[in-house]
């Protein structure tokens, strides 16, 4: 497991990449005040996927991952005293963004 780390004190729109083995993920997260939630922008030489919206618990890419990477996304509660939703505050914190192999997603479900 990689965490991602992320600060949203910095800006409700950040791009940064991260070095996931063999390739590198670009990053481009960003609030949306109507709905508010934290969508993110998954890119790599390999493919992107857009707009995909940070829900807890669950893999964020699934059978669409575009990226080429041997994984997949997921937000997961760092935090057990924390708020049961991620919220503008709390991703990075309470909540955090992580990168699993497949075998570790395999694990976290039970499968």
């Amino acid at each position: 497991m990689k965490i991602i780390h992320f600060n949203p004190s910095i800006s409700s729109r950040q791009n940064f990449s991260v070095n996931l083995g063999e390739l590198v993920c670009e990053f481009t997260m960003s609030w949306n005040q109507r709905v508010e939630a934290w969508f993110c922008d998954f890119i790599t030489t390999a493919g992107a996927n857009y707009s995909v919206r940070l829900v807890e618990n669950s893999p964020l890419l699934g059978k669409i991952n575009r990226t080429g990477l041997n994984g997949d996304f997921r937000v997961l509660k760092f935090n057990s005293l924390g708020p049961d939703a991620i919220t503008y505050d709390n991703l990075g914190t309470d909540w955090k963004l992580v990168f699993l192999t497949d075998e570790e997603g395999e694990v976290l479900d039970g499968v």
